[in-house]
């Protein structure tokens, strides 16, 4: 196999060897010993290629981490889908995790925290976005339990009611006109029962509305992560137009 083109990568530290089938190999100066022109033979070919495919997992990884603070399963996945096998991506990881470079309980720390300061989220969805990135779940719960005040939730579930109570409010007013449209055109009245009627017919269309409403809210809370006998409470607040503090 020949090299058609050889050159120096100031930046990266490392020659990039150009074969004459088109594939371009990364090698570190010891490995870069052959010229434009040389032919390299096949099994020395085989081995630089793997050396080479390691060099640029690396290269990769570095400059992912640079942006961003990365998990391990992230980082495993995204060497994978870039086409490196296996064997390069533990290696990749295993350097950059010994050196400091790789640090997953940094990023689940950081990930905590970003959430927890922005807010409007729970501790089960801050729990279940760890165990997505490969986080160890009893790590998580260990990391939540330093990291996140005992009373994060009861302040965040205050401010949603505070922040949202007149908006529900609305949305219930708009499912009880609904609800009374409805009701009316099943329900039959005697003329001689009409204020009666009038009366059983807004009590059972505000309940089922305050009912369907609460549901909404209630669900709504636990997506987002809260727990589910808070977010039923908070679900309550709201619909029976209680301040939440």
């Amino acid at each position: 196999m020949f090299v058609t083109e050889k050159k120096f990568r100031v930046k990266d530290g490392i020659y990039e060897l150009k074969l004459e089938d088109g594939e371009v190999l990364w090698l570190e100066m010891g490995d870069a010993i052959f010229n434009e022109g040389d032919s390299i033979p096949l099994k020395t070919v085989e081995f630089l290629k793997e050396k080479s495919s390691y060099l640029k997992a690396r290269h990769i990884a570095l400059s992912s981490l640079a942006r961003s603070d990365l998990f391990i399963k992230e980082l495993k996945d995204k060497l994978f889908r870039r086409g490196f096998h296996n064997d390069i991506i533990e290696r990749v990881v295993n350097e950059l995790t010994e050196k400091g470079y790789l640090n997953e309980e940094e990023s689940a720390k950081y990930l905590v925290l970003q959430k927890i300061s922005k807010g409007g989220i729970g501790t089960n969805k801050i729990l279940s976005l760890l165990i997505s990135k490969g986080f160890q779940k009893e790590r998580a719960i260990n990391l939540l339990k330093e990291i996140v005040p005992s009373n994060f939730e009861s302040i965040e579930l205050s401010r949603f009611v505070r922040n949202k109570k007149e908006f529900f409010l609305r949305e219930l007013n708009k499912e009880y006109e609904k609800t009374l449209i409805k009701n009316r055109k099943r329900m039959e009245v005697n003329s001689g029962e009409k204020d009666a009627f009038n009366e059983r017919l807004n009590t059972l269309s505000l309940s089922q509305a305050k009912n369907k409403l609460r549901e909404k809210i209630f669900r709504k809370l636990v997506k987002a992560g809260f727990a589910i006998e808070a977010s039923r409470l908070t679900a309550l607040k709201i619909i029976n137009n209680n301040n939440g503090e």
